[in-house]
């Protein structure tokens, strides 16, 4: 959009400062996967993770649809939700509400298989770099910035349509390609997820990109 307004002018006077998040120590996150692949039960449990304000823009619709989709597969939900969005969600029985959490880590994360990000149009969704460093895997709607930090072999995106049947239908697809990947390649995954947050949201990235900023027209 910038670049349609500006023209040339953009590659000079635009600088972009990713944001930063907390990065959570190492030695947890390794303990989370540990707790992930090492639970001696089959590894796809039918059950994902979906955070945010239940609203239409985020997606509910496509998320109704997804269970309707699915009835084997279970989602829970976390967040800000008023009575009217907490009994439509009532109408898929493998819609579970949960309400609001205050900090990630009082959730079982390692107990999802994947977060479903299925918001319509966004910034940079803070949720999903935040999610990554607790070993989640996610299936996203491609929204936002999330393509500036995140590859094909990082993280599942899934384009948007106008038609939300179909959509749903690509999320769908995308849940049942995750659920054929083997444990290997799903650490792989949550890895370099992870690897990508650090490189381009955490304190030393975003430190340097200050500094770059601070040294124009110096």
């Amino acid at each position: 959009l910038l670049r349609q307004r500006v023209g040339g002018l953009l590659d000079d006077h635009v600088f972009v400062l990713p944001p930063r998040v907390e990065i959570d120590h190492q030695a947890s996150f390794e303990a989370r996967l540990q707790r992930r692949f090492n639970t001696g039960e089959a590894r796809w449990r039918n059950r994902c993770l979906w955070i945010g304000r239940v609203e239409p823009f985020k997606g509910t619709d496509i998320l109704l649809e997804i269970a309707s989709l699915r009835p084997d597969l279970t989602v829970d939900i976390f967040g800000p939700a008023s009575d009217e969005m907490r009994e439509l969600l009532r109408s898929r029985p493998n819609l579970d509400y949960q309400g609001e959490f205050r900090e990630p880590r009082d959730v079982k994360f390692e107990t999802y298989e994947c977060l479903l990000f299925t918001s319509l149009f966004e910034g940079m969704p803070n949720v999903v770099l935040e999610v990554v460093q607790f070993g989640v895997p996610v299936v996203a709607s491609n929204v936002g910035g999330l393509r500036e930090t995140f590859t094909d072999e990082q993280m599942s995106f899934v384009e948007l349509s106008e038609n939300m049947h179909e959509t749903s239908v690509r999320f769908a697809a995308a849940i049942e390609q995750m659920e054929r990947l083997g444990p290997d390649a799903v650490e792989t995954r949550i890895r370099a997820a992870r690897d990508a947050v650090l490189a381009r949201h955490g304190q030393a990235a975003f430190a340097q990109r200050v500094r770059e900023l601070m040294m124009i027209g110096a």
